[in-house]
């Protein structure tokens, strides 16, 4: 849990901020942990990651769209196909870690404060969230919206007939 609290604090994930009005709904959150195992189903480490509580959102308060496309694989084999064909590349593999993460939001989102992380200084503030967090509806829209730019700045272009 230190390790994945100092992730949020170095990225500036969200700022402390005072209460909104009570019509602003505040979400919650909680810790979801994991046990990583190794091919012999021995314990390798353990993982802790925050989620929030995304079933209290509203729509329209907190996010607006919620859909993401979906890959069509016929297109991926193609482009994979080509692609190994033309710079014989035999194995290539991008892993991209806390993918949902990177993410910015689009709608102003508050955060209760993390039980055992709770601010000595400002007890009654909560989380303005910059970033997205697992666990909202709107994470996998977000996210594909922002690897869509990085792409585009590398130059891809999305295919009309395809989207």
């Amino acid at each position: 849990m230190d390790a994945e609290m100092q992730n949020k604090k170095t990225r500036k994930d969200w700022s402390l901020v005072p209460a909104p009005s009570k019509e602003v709904k505040i979400v919650g959150c909680r810790w979801v942990y994991n046990l990583k195992k190794n091919n012999q189903g021995k314990a390798v480490r353990y993982k802790a990651r925050l989620v929030a509580q995304g079933f209290s959102q509203r729509k329209g308060e907190n996010y607006e769209e919620t859909f993401s496309p979906v890959i069509n694989f016929s297109l991926m084999r193609l482009f994979f196909a080509i692609f190994v064909n033309l710079l014989k590349c035999l194995h290539w593999q991008v892993d991209v870690n806390c993918a949902y993460l990177y993410a910015k939001l689009d709608k102003t989102v508050y955060m209760r404060q993390l039980p055992f992380y709770k601010s000595k200084k400002y007890p009654d503030y909560v989380c303005k969230l910059d970033r997205m967090l697992y666990g909202f509806k709107q994470s996998g829209r977000q996210w594909f919206t922002e690897i869509s730019k990085v792409l585009e700045k590398l130059g891809f272009t999305k295919l009309k007939w395809a989207n």
